[in-house]
């Protein structure tokens, strides 16, 4: 096992140094992450630097983990497994700002971590759904829970797809600077509220939700709400995304005429 360098360590690193790890931190991210996990998962990752065997592949195992724990918690059920499993997911969360932090301090980052880090965010949200749900039945008897569970993970499936969708043909197609169309760009204005925090729902917007709710023992009023926000999603992500695409090419995605090869591009 190496031991630490003293000059890098924790609160002795050189302002070089901390002013690179400090960089670390994405610029733009959900306010939760960027304001308040964000910075703590930069002190963490200033005293994990130093050991080579901390690596942020194995900072992305521990965070599903522990949110893995986090969900069994709260298919426990009750105020105080609920209370814990909501402090659980914000240090599984700490863990996730922590692997991409420790990458890019160390000029690591790869695509194989970019995989592993994006299928751990999306078993860590099924393990923390299925807790909330299976936890609320268990509690209620009632099966609306689930119901609501299956219908938020649906939600959320689909605008994924309409996100990879929208970047797919956005990479593809070139763009026309002077195409204009007033009516459009009106109705993107009305939807910016998409990007506001909570309602776009990125993953730092879930999870301050989640254990905000579960702190205080409310999982089936957080079920109702994420089910409500996926399905405001669904409705106007795919709205967003056709304006946006009329706005950027001068056309409409269906008169797009390019030739489409399933095999190469998707």
């Amino acid at each position: 096992m190496s031991e630490p360098r003293p000059e890098i360590f924790g609160d002795a690193m050189p302002n070089s140094e901390r002013t690179r790890l400090t960089a670390a931190i994405k610029p733009r991210d959900a306010w939760w992450a960027r304001w308040v996990i964000g910075p703590l998962a930069n002190r963490v990752v200033a005293r994990l630097a130093p050991y080579p065997w901390i690596t942020p592949n194995r900072l992305t195992l521990i965070s599903l983990a522990v949110g893995i724990a986090a969900g069994l918690l709260f298919a426990v059920g009750g105020q105080p497994a609920l209370a814990v499993g909501g402090l659980t997911l914000q240090l599984s969360f700490l863990f996730d700002c922590a692997d991409g932090q420790l990458a890019r301090f160390r000029g690591s980052s790869s695509v194989f971590g970019a995989i592993l880090d994006r299928i751990c965010d999306r078993v860590k949200l099924f393990a923390v759904l299925l807790g909330l749900a299976y936890g609320s039945f268990r509690v209620t008897g009632e099966a609306e829970p689930l119901v609501l569970g299956f219908a938020y993970f649906f939600s959320d499936y689909m605008v994924e797809t309409y996100i990879r969708t929208y970047r797919r043909f956005e990479a593809d197609a070139a763009p026309r600077p002077g195409a204009d169309s007033r009516m459009a760009r009106g109705f993107l204005s009305a939807l910016r509220f998409l990007d506001l925090p909570i309602v776009r729902l990125g993953f730092a917007d879930r999870y301050f939700l989640v254990s905000a709710f579960t702190i205080v023992g409310a999982a089936l009023p957080l079920l109702r709400l994420l089910c409500l926000l996926g399905a405001l999603q669904l409705v106007l992500r795919p709205v967003y995304s056709v304006l946006a695409l009329r706005l950027r090419f001068g056309d409409w995605p269906w008169n797009d005429a390019r030739r489409h090869h399933l095999g190469q591009n998707f």
